[in-house]
């Protein structure tokens, strides 16, 4: 509460103190090179719904590298437009 960032946080990592300092990574470097390529939060609804299990649980390598090979968008892939 409180703090200044004054620095850009990287993905996962765990902030604290004022003013704020890196204390710790969440998961380890490829756990979080996984959710970063899965993308989860670009994907529709319905998926992160479907997978919904696998995003609330603690990640381990072997299930994101199963959910990005199946889920992960890629620059050539076009989502529908979102309807207001």
């Amino acid at each position: 509460a409180n703090a200044n960032i004054v620095k850009n946080v990287m993905p996962y990592e765990i902030i604290g103190g004022n003013p704020g300092k890196v204390l710790k990574k969440r998961f380890d470097s490829d756990v979080i090179d996984l959710l970063l390529k899965l993308k989860w939060w670009d994907l529709p609804i319905d998926i992160i719904k479907d997978i919904q299990i696998y995003l609330c649980a603690q990640p381990n390598k072997e299930s994101l590298e199963v959910l990005v090979s199946k889920y992960s968008i890629t620059t050539d892939v076009k989502l529908p437009p979102i309807k207001p």
